[in-house]
C-alpha cells in the first residue's frame, strides 16, 4: 500500500480475502494504491461514498482520496455471485411448485422419512 500526493499516512485497519479497509490522512488530494492484484468484482467507497476503482501500474487497485482523513474500504462482491444466488433461488422455488402440486394431485411425495 502507497499514496501520492505531498503527504498521506494511512493504517491498514482490515484485511481480509474479501474485504480491505484502510484508514489515510492526506494534505492535498492524490490517490491511495492497495498493492493487491486488481481484479474484476471489487467495489470501493472513500467515506461511504461510493468510488471507481482505478488500475495502478496495470496490477494493482486504486481510489482517489480527498485532502484530509479517509476511510477507504474494498468490499469483493463479484456479479457471478449475484447471478449464481440468482438461479439457485430460482430453482428452489421451481422444486417447491412442483412437490406442492404432486402433494396437491394426491401424488406420493418426492421424499419419505425413513421409517
Amino acid at each position: 500500500m502507497r499514496a501520492s500526493g505531498p503527504s498521506c499516512r494511512q493504517w491498514l485497519v482490515l484485511h481480509e480475502p474479501e474485504e480491505v479497509r484502510i484508514a489515510a490522512e492526506a494534505d492535498e488530494p492524490g490517490y491511495v494504491v492497495l498493492a493487491d492484484a486488481w481484479y474484476p468484482g471489487w467495489q470501493a467507497t472513500v467515506n461511504g461514498e461510493a468510488v471507481p476503482i482505478r488500475r495502478a501500474d496495470y496490477l494493482f487497485r486504486a481510489v482517489e482520496v480527498p485532502a484530509g482523513r479517509s476511510e477507504i474500504r474494498f468490499v469483493y462482491r463479484p456479479r457471478s455471485l449475484a447471478w449464481g444466488a440468482l438461479v439457485s433461488a430460482a430453482a428452489a422455488v421451481a422444486f417447491l411448485v412442483v412437490a406442492w402440486r404432486g402433494v396437491r394431485r394426491g401424488r406420493a411425495p418426492l421424499f419419505r422419512p425413513p421409517s
